[in-house]
């Protein structure tokens, strides 16, 4: 999930060949993803594989899941695929009362 199908960057799609390109050509003309890899950071510590979940939520649904993660001190900046419904809500990690995440905003 890099986001290819956002704002053309890096993709031509009237040439070339690339892995996954019917995947990214199928999103640009015909819909959208359910999914984006956002970047987060929230104090304490995150593994891979961690979940997101909507802050409050009674269902505890996950909403998305850490990808990749760097610790800088005491915080923990990282990427994870999170639903395009849910990414601007209050997440939280790994239950609906855990840590509280901000997202980086770079698009």
């Amino acid at each position: 999930l890099l986001n290819l199908d956002i704002n053309e960057v890096g993709v031509n799609f009237s040439k070339g060949c690339y892995p996954g390109q019917e995947v990214v050509a199928r999103l640009h003309y015909l819909g959208k993803s359910k999914r984006r890899m956002r970047q987060f950071e929230c104090e304490g510590e995150v593994n891979v594989g961690d979940e997101l979940l909507v802050a409050g939520s009674k269902s505890a649904k996950a909403s998305g899941i850490v990808v990749r993660r760097v610790q800088l001190g005491d915080k923990s900046s990282f990427l994870a695929t999170v639903e395009v419904a849910f990414e601007d809500a209050s997440i939280t990690l790994n239950n609906a009362d855990g840590i509280q995440l901000t997202r980086i905003k770079n698009d």
